[in-house]
């Protein structure tokens, strides 16, 4: 039977959370009310297709948690030039075809925003999936935020740098002979984003031995999927075939 003990806290208190300029904080606006996303998280979860037949007799579901996690939001202007080799085909008689190597390479410029993750330990990185438009960003000072509230661990720095490896990596074609890239960080922020989280346990046949913690998760202000893990839509589905034969 799938354990209802209460779940272990989603946000852990820090010894020494990482002290941020004021100035650099912000939020974005809670518009998602609790009943729209437990609407919404539950409706991911009991998927038609891809649920288990069992899940409702063999998950416990915890009430939807809001969660403000920093993000850091990283503006990074980069000018870029790489050289290299790309292979085409070209007909040669008789339906073949030659490879033969062509010259690519010039120069390219990109005003990127690269968004990464305020706090290292969490449930889940949401970050590829966020939005954070600049005009939706509010003072934190001005912001009231309800539910929790994670606080960071990940300085600023830490942060322009990951952006600027990210920038540099995404500049450099896998074809590239040389590459070159010159970046410059055109401001950042500490941005809390509301999350709402929902994790349940299931302890039924689409999981093999012991139960398994799951969870879904939508932004507070858009109402979009941020993160998800539920159980094996394969295995669900054979679950599914043997409950027909066995009838």
């Amino acid at each position: 039977m799938v354990s209802r003990m209460p779940f272990a806290p989603l946000v852990a208190p820090l010894a020494k959370p990482v002290q941020v300029d004021p100035d650099q904080c912000f939020a974005l606006p809670e518009t998602l009310g609790l009943d729209k996303a437990r609407s919404l998280l539950l409706g991911r979860a009991r998927d038609s297709w891809r649920r288990p037949g069992d899940l409702e007799s063999a998950a416990f579901f915890e009430e939807p948690t809001l969660v403000h996690l920093p993000v850091w939001r990283v503006a990074v202007h980069a000018e870029g030039f790489h050289v290299g080799v790309s292979m085409v085909s070209i007909p040669s008689g008789r339906n073949r075809t030659v490879p033969l190597p062509i010259p690519t390479g010039g120069t390219e410029s990109r005003d990127v925003v690269v968004l990464s993750s305020g706090r290292r330990l969490f449930a889940s990185d949401p970050t590829p999936a966020l939005v954070i438009p600049q005009e939706r960003m509010v003072s934190l000072a001005h912001a009231e935020l309800s539910g929790l509230r994670a606080e960071p661990d990940v300085p600023g720095e830490q942060a322009e740098r990951d952006s600027i490896a990210r920038v540099k990596s995404a500049m450099r074609p896998s074809n590239a002979l040389y590459a070159r890239a010159e970046t410059t960080v055109k401001g950042r922020a500490l941005v809390y984003v509301p999350l709402w989280w929902m994790r349940y346990r299931y302890d039924g046949e689409a999981v093999p031995g012991v139960g398994q913690e799951f969870f879904t998760a939508v932004d507070g202000t858009f109402g979009r999927v941020v993160g998800e893990s539920h159980p094996s839509a394969f295995r669900a589905m054979v679950g599914k075939v043997k409950r027909l034969i066995a009838r």
